[in-house]
């Protein structure tokens, strides 16, 4: 049987994104615990860790962008930013360039944690459970990334620089072509 969708998906996870090598197992000899034993698995404790993070006052979160913000299009990317800022933990985004927002607007304009992508279903599931109104998380998200004070918000004030550029061409030229000839 031919491997799906799914599997192209969890194959490409366990490859380094750089070099393309699958990442080296775990040689140390502590037993492994997965979602499948709740109380001992270490990769469900992703709230719990925010909120004892958030105790102490030299921890900040650094959000490092990559250049088509795919870190925007995961569930659990989207989760750790609202958490922090919920918890009150100083946040800081690196982006690799300003040229990259310009490209990327219109994706990052329209953020919706329900077309996020999870490696498992699970997690995705799980964590649109815990929210209780989807749609004022989305418009809390969007506020808290492109909002004047959010994480990405001194770069979105270029489009109102932008729109307020156009408007100031389009006068000018409407009174330019309404009075040729005319010093206007």
């Amino acid at each position: 049987q031919e491997p799906g969708p799914r599997y192209d998906v969890w194959a490409e996870s366990r490859l380094n994104t750089v070099s393309k090598e699958l990442y080296p197992l775990c040689s140390c000899s502590e037993p492994k615990y997965f979602n499948d034993a709740p109380l001992q698995c270490e990769l469900n404790k992703f709230d719990d860790m925010m909120a004892l993070l958030s105790l102490g006052d030299r921890f900040g979160h650094v959000v490092a962008m990559d250049r088509t913000f795919e870190l925007l299009t995961r569930v659990w990317c989207l989760a750790e930013i609202a958490e922090a800022e919920a918890s009150r933990i100083p946040q800081k985004v690196l982006i690799y360039d300003d040229w990259c927002i310009d490209a990327e607007y219109h994706k990052l304009k329209h953020l919706n944690i329900r077309e996020c992508e999870a490696t498992r279903q699970e997690d995705k599931d799980h964590i649109l459970a815990n929210i209780p109104d989807i749609d004022v998380f989305c418009e809390g998200l969007q506020e808290l990334i492109m909002g004047a004070g959010g994480l990405l918000g001194k770069f979105a004030d270029r489009e109102a620089k932008l729109r307020s550029a156009a408007k100031l061409v389009r006068r000018a030229s409407t009174i330019f072509f309404s009075h040729p000839g005319e010093d206007v």
